[in-house]
Order: C-alpha cells, then sequence, then structure tokens
C-alpha cells in the first residue's frame, strides 16, 4: 500500500510539472511585441493607431506620422473631452453634425475575455431585480434577489425565504410570452450605480432570447428578435448606458456577435470576422457614426469598422511574430517529452496533452537523466538501487526527476 501511495503521489507530481514546467518556459523564451493600439477614423474614414515601444508614434495605416495633437483630432470620439477643454473639437465630424453632448451620450466601450464566458458557470446565479419605474431619483437595492432555471424564483434576502406568489407571478408573465423553461442563459448589470435599468435579457430552452424587467412591482416581459436562427447564445454583454442605440451585445457559440436594439428589439450582426469566443479577447468601441470590433487571440488582431446600418467599412488585420525561437522550440521538444495545455476550444475538457516534435532527442535527454540519477543514487550509498524511479524518470524525463527529486525525498524526510 505504501509502495503504491508513494506512486500515486509520484504521477500526480509528474502531471502537475507537465504542465506547469511548459507554460513558464513558454513565458520565458516567448517576448511578446507591442501590438499597435487601432482606432477607426471618422475624419479620414480609415484606421490610425499608436504604435508603443521604445518610442511612441502615431500614425496611419499607409504611414502617416502625426503628432499627438494631429492625432486626437484624427480621432474626436476617443479625445472628445480633451479636444472640448482645448476648444478644438469640431462640430462636424465625417461630414455630420456631431455635438460634444451627443458623443457623451452615444460613445461605449465594452470587453469580453475568454475568461467571462469559460467561467460562466461557476457564477452565484442570484440577481437583483430592480423597479424600473420607482419614485426615488437613484435605483433601490431590492429586498429580495431571483434566480431562473426551472422558474423565476425570488428569494428574500433576510429570512431566506422564497416568495411564492412574486415568484408565481413572474414565471406565469414568462410563459404567456413564449418563454419555455428551463432558462440557459441571463444577461444583465447588477451595479445600482447605474444610469438606468433594463432588467435582465435571458435565454430559455429553445433558444429565444426575452427581456423581463419590473415596472412598479409588476413584470414586463417582450420577446426579442433573436431566435435560435441565429445560433446558440453563450454570453450576453448589457452595460445599460441610456444615450447607445442598443440594449446588450449577444454572442453566440459560433462566434456570432450580435447588437439588440432599442428601436424594435431587432439584432443586427456585428461585423467582426472569425471570433471565437472561447479564446479570443473581444473589444467593441461605439460612437455616433460607427461600431468597431476588435478580435485578438494573443497573436494576431482584427479590426472591423462599420456603420450603423452594420455594413463593413474597413478591416485592418495585424500579426505579431510571438511564437518560440527556432532554437528556444528545438530545446523545448528536446526537454519536455510531452506537455499539457489549455485547449480553449473545448471548454468542457479544456486540458489537453501532446508529445514531443523530437521524440528520439526527447527519449535520449530522459535516458540521460534517469542514468545520471542512477549513478548518483548508487554512488551516494543507498543501500537499494533506484530501479523504479530511474524507469519513471526514462518514460517521464525531466517532469519524472523533478517529482522524484521533490516529492520523493520530502515523503523519506
Amino acid at each position: 500500500m505504501r509502495v503504491l501511495s508513494g506512486f500515486a503521489v509520484i504521477m500526480i507530481g509528474v502531471m502537475s510539472f507537465a504542465y506547469f514546467m511548459p507554460y513558464f518556459y513558454g513565458i520565458a523564451a516567448v517576448k511578446k511585441p507591442y501590438a499597435p493600439n487601432v482606432f477607426f477614423s471618422p475624419v479620414i474614414e480609415d484606421f490610425i493607431m499608436i504604435k508603443s515601444g521604445k518610442d511612441t508614434s502615431y500614425c496611419d495605416r499607409v504611414g502617416n506620422i502625426y503628432d499627438l495633437n494631429e492625432f486626437k483630432k484624427l480621432a474626436p470620439f476617443v479625445y472628445y473631452r480633451d479636444l472640448q477643454m482645448k476648444g478644438e473639437y469640431p462640430d462636424i465630424i465625417g461630414g455630420v453634425f456631431v455635438p460634444f453632448e451627443t458623443v457623451q451620450k452615444e460613445t461605449d466601450f465594452i470587453s469580453v475575455r475568454p475568461s467571462d464566458i469559460n467561467h460562466s458557470g461557476t457564477r452565484i446565479g442570484l440577481y437583483p431585480l430592480y423597479d424600473t419605474k420607482s419614485d426615488s431619483a437613484s435605483l433601490e437595492f431590492p429586498g429580495e434577489l431571483f434566480r431562473i432555471k426551472e422558474r423565476m424564483e425570488f428569494i428574500n434576502a433576510s429570512s431566506i425565504e422564497t416568495d411564492e406568489e412574486k415568484s408565481e407571478l413572474f414565471t406565469g408573465a414568462l410563459r404567456e410570452k413564449g418563454f419555455v423553461f428551463p432558462a440557459k442563459v441571463i444577461g444583465g448589470n447588477t451595479d445600482p450605480r447605474k444610469q438606468t435599468d433594463y432588467g435582465y435579457f435571458v435565454a430559455d430552452s429553445s433558444g429565444f432570447l426575452f427581456r423581463v424587467y419590473q415596472a412598479e412591482g409588476r413584470p414586463e416581459v417582450v420577446k426579442t428578435g433573436f431566435g435560435p436562427e441565429n445560433g446558440e447564445i453563450v454570453h450576453i454583454y448589457a452595460n445599460e448606458k441610456p444615450g447607445v442605440r442598443y440594449y446588450c451585445f449577444i454572442i453566440t457559440r459560433e462566434g456570432g456577435i450580435y447588437a439588440l436594439m432599442k428601436e424594435d428589439y431587432s439584432v443586427r450582426k456585428v461585423p467582426a470576422g472569425n471570433y471565437n469566443p472561447y479564446a479570443d479577447t473581444l473589444r467593441i468601441s461605439a460612437d455616433p457614426l460607427y461600431i468597431t470590433a476588435k478580435v485578438s487571440d494573443g497573436s494576431t488582431e482584427r479590426v472591423s469598422a462599420a456603420g450603423w446600418d452594420f455594413t463593413e467599412r474597413a478591416v485592418y488585420s495585424s500579426l505579431s511574430d510571438d511564437s518560440m525561437k527556432s532554437g528556444m522550440k528545438a530545446v523545448f521538444h528536446v526537454i519536455f517529452p510531452f506537455y499539457i495545455y489549455d485547449d480553449k476550444n473545448a471548454p468542457s475538457f479544456p486540458l489537453k496533452a501532446s508529445l514531443s516534435e523530437k521524440p528520439a532527442a526527447a527519449f535520449v535527454f530522459s535516458l540521460i537523466l534517469a542514468a545520471a540519477y542512477f549513478i548518483i543514487s548508487v554512488r551516494s550509498g543507498n543501500r537499494r538501487p533506484p530501479y523504479g524511479a530511474s524507469f519513471i524518470i526514462l518514460l517521464t524525463g525531466i517532469y519524472g526527476l523533478a517529482a522524484v527529486l521533490i516529492l520523493n525525498n520530502g515523503r523519506r524526510r
């Protein structure tokens, strides 16, 4: 039994080292370059960018260089406060009259990271439902929280008791509008400091999206224009800024990005190219004239600018060579006979294993490590030759050596 438990500890150590050692090697061996910060200019109707590094430069896509003040004038929706302070904000932008107050109301920025989607199942599913027609000038945090799965259920925050009457009232209102339980995805802004309240956006088991909110204590439910034909919803981002044209952004498993419009609850697809919500970072900026989507996977970034008709106007792509240099990559595949890594394309079971691209060289390196360990152990006066430990090192290489030296020696002490 002691032998088996010792072997189990060593193998757990091997698996752990097989994940962390290649990971930290990659961090040390790969030097990520500075990626430019890209904006779409409504003045020249093309992309402009800030390139950082040893020196910071401001340029456009074709290479024209600008000083900082010129650059700010090319991006008036980004630097509108600076321009207004200097008295340089232009009322006519891109041939359209856009007063300063409009920019304040209609400019918005959102960011969705893979962790927002991959870790969505770990969040506590309790939400406050504010009253959109409260007599108070600010939102009042309610005395109960709700959860929604097989029904919409309200729980008193003090007594932890279910409010059956309110639960049945809201559940019935949802069913009357065609909502099919259980609920799949919910999105909303829980911050009581927000400027306005739109309630929550909930996807039912049939793939339709509903808006549910509370007005003077009564349920209000709207079936939106998003249906299963648009894809399977995996995330809903609601910022709840009063002046923008949309309620929220909807992200589907297939990488579709949709804006739910305030005017008529219709959905419009945001042009963004290939987007993997489980691996890529999405940033969207909205202003009075354009909506810009940036999709980054860590090594490449694609920026798409569209008008509010959601027709793509321009595309910019940048490629950053953040891969290992050939020498560092060769060393990687010699010292690591296999490695475990995160596969963000498979969120249900993200850990995957891969063998070395140089299996013969990796085996020779492991053989050298095993032989060196065996010889040193015998010469150090061990009564029993370490056949078992040497065999583990032969099979698992540097991971086995680390596990034997750290874990096995620790057990002996």
